[in-house]
């Protein structure tokens, strides 16, 4: 009784939410709180059943008092993205098995958005996304052939763009939740200790197999092979950067240093691409050798 009056709390308190949006009284990104505040119900009690009833009356409620829409399909998506990645952290899962089910349900959500915004409202949002990303470029390279060169590059892999925004807001959002569960004091839940990630099973065969499958879904949904292979190969490159950025984190830590400088380096990383493919080589050769030994390490 006291789990359904809990979700029944945490549905009303997030149809408010979802109205103070639609009405403009709130900002948009409070329907990102929705995330967190289901994610924190699930780490708590690790059972979806338990949420059903305010993940219900917060759908419902919204459908009825605003009826069927994109936003509310994208409010929907984002909860249940929120209750993936607390069941994870309820599992005390490895810092990875937290991660990537969260990473996928995230990627799943902004192709699902996507795909929407372009077909029932005519909002291309990839292309903003391509346009915003090509504003900053263009102060620093005012190169018009260069110009034009990147943008038919970016389109032409834009599912690896959509994956690596991705990627980049769940290792955010990660890092957050796991510190806003140390904030409430949530000992029985497992945390994203950021410098133990590491892609443990992903080995030689099954990087050949993933290769394969490109190959073959190239073929299947006619999509040039070149594309498929180096789309694969930035997905795969931008994974082994996140280990390799692990592994930089945890040498610094492992050795004393502050988290000032521990935050430099990081913010470096993200701004040089000579650092990232660095990065992205030293954690691809630990996937043959477990430099941290964390074999142990749950």
């Amino acid at each position: 009784m006291k789990k359904t009056t809990y979700s029944m709390g945490l549905g009303f308190f997030s149809l408010l939410i979802v109205s103070g949006v639609f009405t403009g009284l709130l900002s948009p990104t409070f329907i990102y709180s929705l995330s967190l505040l289901f994610g924190y119900a699930a780490a708590r009690y690790g059972n979806f059943g338990y949420l059903g009833p305010g993940l219900g009356l917060m759908i419902f409620g919204s459908l009825i008092i605003f009826g069927p829409s994109v936003s509310l399909i994208e409010v929907a998506l984002l909860t249940i993205y929120g209750i993936v990645m607390g069941l994870s952290f309820f599992r005390r899962s490895t810092p990875e098995m937290i991660f990537l089910p969260s990473l996928a349900m995230l990627f799943g959500v902004m192709l699902t958005m996507f795909y929407l915004q372009k077909n029932l409202l005519g909002i291309d949002g990839l292309e903003a996304l391509i346009e915003g990303y090509m504003s900053q470029i263009q102060i620093r390279i005012p190169d018009a052939q260069f110009l034009m060169d990147l943008r038919a590059t970016m389109k032409e892999y834009s599912l690896s763009i959509v994956f690596l925004v991705a990627l980049i807001f769940n290792l955010f959002i990660c890092w957050v939740f796991s510190k806003m569960l140390d904030f409430r004091g949530l000992k029985k839940t497992g945390r994203f200790v950021f410098e133990y990630f590491r892609l443990r099973g992903l080995g030689i065969v099954e990087i050949i197999q993933l290769y394969a499958v490109a190959i073959l879904g190239s073929f299947i949904t006619k999509m040039p092979m070149q594309t498929a292979l180096t789309s694969l190969s930035l997905v795969l490159l931008s994974l082994f950067y996140v280990q390799g950025l692990s592994l930089l984190v945890f040498g610094m830590k492992s050795r004393g240093k502050g988290k000032f400088l521990v935050g430099v380096m990081v913010f470096f990383s993200l701004t040089m691409p000579f650092v990232q493919f660095f990065l992205a080589f030293i954690g691809l050769l630990e996937q043959k050798k477990d430099f941290r030994k964390l074999e142990n390490i749950a």
